[in-house]
């Protein structure tokens, strides 16, 4: 199990496709460079302790260009605004308030 926060910059991730965090114990902020990760199509960060207001999120998490089609959950988690997982088309259902 990870426990701790994310790295404030993530932006040198550029290749990144896949990022699943799930079931772990991380807190605090997802890093606004998340929105830099360009390649990315997987994103699974539920079931942790972020909170705070979800960043923009990489564009990529809504093209269909992927055999499956992109994938985007941050369910399970303390955010105080989800405006912006939701735009991305996130699975934010079952946040915890």
């Amino acid at each position: 199990m990870l426990t701790g926060t994310l790295p404030r910059d993530l932006s040198g991730l550029t290749k990144l496709h896949q990022l699943d965090l799930r079931w772990n114990q991380i807190e605090g902020t997802i890093p606004p460079g998340i929105k830099r990760l360009s390649n990315l199509w997987h994103l699974n960060l539920s079931t942790n302790k972020f909170n705070g207001i979800i960043p923009e999120l990489p564009a990529s998490l809504t093209k269909q260009n992927y055999k499956n089609g992109p994938f985007c959950s941050l369910a399970g988690n303390y955010f105080v605004d989800i405006r912006s997982g939701e735009e991305r088309g996130c699975k934010i259902n079952g946040q915890r308030s």
